[in-house]
């Protein structure tokens, strides 16, 4: 009996590291497959905007391609419709979005955001998730960067310290891995910082880089220097009301960005 008892237990342990090492060593290809734009999804505020990035294995990148000339055709389509034809053109792994927004309080306006894994439709499991994510700003007009703040995913004091904030007037450079939110906090450039109604107040550029990294036990980097590339100008009018118009580069990582530049 005894025999029988630690057979039907090795059974089960063969059975769990198996399961295991499928888990952490058959991770699947990915490719960048598109971006989709959504204005406001998550926010009353209209200024707000998701950017939405989709990766897929198995991409049929000449069915995807046939999609959008179908889609580009015709007089109207929407991003859903867009993002169907990318879903639809390969196997869906991994679907982060970026979320931001700008809003004024008294004389400030913070350009705030903050990143999310989402689930694509068709997509059965998240093999995937995001690491060394770092955030270049860089400001322009009639403002400057009057402070950085970044919530984090931990409340400890020491967890808070550990996130990189470097910035000067115009450009700042922050370590958001391990940030849940972030604030780049902007005034006039004024002495007095008070902002001015009627202005184009400010442009911003806002640069993502991060790695693809498998959400595994044994993580692995599987795609590096990945790129979201976002402009926002930001202009106030003669009632004092914020207006914000965004703008993305079609670059999917930081090769794409160079070799444009070259």
């Amino acid at each position: 009996m005894r025999k029988i008892v630690f057979a039907v237990l090795g059974v089960i342990v063969i059975a769990i590291v198996a399961v295991f090492c499928v888990r952490e060593f058959t991770v699947p290809n990915i490719n960048y497959v598109g971006d989709s734009f959504d204005y406001a999804p998550w926010s009353s505020n209209e200024n707000s905007i998701t950017i939405q990035r989709l990766y897929s294995a198995a991409v049929d990148f000449d069915a995807y391609n046939k999609a959008l000339e179908e889609i580009i055709d015709t007089t109207e389509y929407t991003e859903e419709e867009r993002l169907a034809a990318a879903i639809a053109s390969g196997v869906p792994e991994f679907f982060p979005s970026f979320n931001l927004s700008a809003y004024r309080t008294e004389n400030e306006v913070r350009v705030s955001g903050f990143i999310d894994i989402g689930t694509a439709k068709g997509q059965k499991n998240n093999h995937f998730k995001m690491g060394n994510i770092s955030l270049e700003t860089i400001v322009g007009g009639d403002c400057r960067i009057d402070r950085v703040e970044v919530l984090p995913y931990s409340t400890s004091e020491e967890e808070e310290r550990a996130i990189t904030r470097i910035h000067s007037q115009n450009q700042a450079a922050i370590d958001i891995s391990k940030a849940r939110m972030f604030e780049i906090v902007l005034v006039n450039n004024n002495e007095d910082g008070e902002i001015v109604e009627n202005s184009d107040f400010c442009s911003v550029t806002l640069q993502f880089v991060y790695n693809v990294d498998s959400d595994s036990f044994f993580s692995k980097t599987v795609l590096t220097d990945q790129l979201v590339l976002v402009n926002a100008a930001i202009s106030i009018d003669e009632f004092g009301k914020t207006t914000t118009e965004w703008t993305a580069e079609p670059f999917s990582n930081m090769e794409d960005y160079n070799n444009a530049a070259d």
